[in-house]
């Protein structure tokens, strides 16, 4: 275990929830962020999480923070349109969509 390298600890997290292991998952997302070296993958993996044990509120805050982190984000940007539907934030989800589609074309 390497606990100053967030990529890995990030890799860690990802492999663990692949394997629906989401308990482990959130050990090592919190680790990696715990690093303080925050970027975009890591953000968006901790919304994913979040969303998948339906903590809406804590993943749009992830998401939003991962599409600030990395801006040409096609998975943040398509699961925070998600997270914004599912809260009722209809504005907010076209936007969002609209980001996606335009990134996903690139645009």
């Amino acid at each position: 275990l390497v606990p100053e390298d967030t990529a890995f600890l990030t890799d860690c997290g990802l492999l663990c929830y692949n394997n629906q292991c989401f308990c482990e998952a959130g050990f090592y997302y919190s680790l990696a962020e715990r690093t303080g070296q925050l970027n975009g993958v890591l953000l968006n993996n901790i919304g994913v999480l979040n969303f998948t044990n339906g903590e809406y509120e804590a993943a749009r805050d992830y998401f939003e923070r991962a599409v600030e982190a990395d801006k040409g984000s096609l998975d943040a940007w398509f699961n925070l349109a998600d997270t914004y539907e599912v809260l009722g934030m209809a504005k907010k989800c076209e936007y969002a969509r609209k980001k996606y589609l335009a990134l996903e074309k690139g645009i």
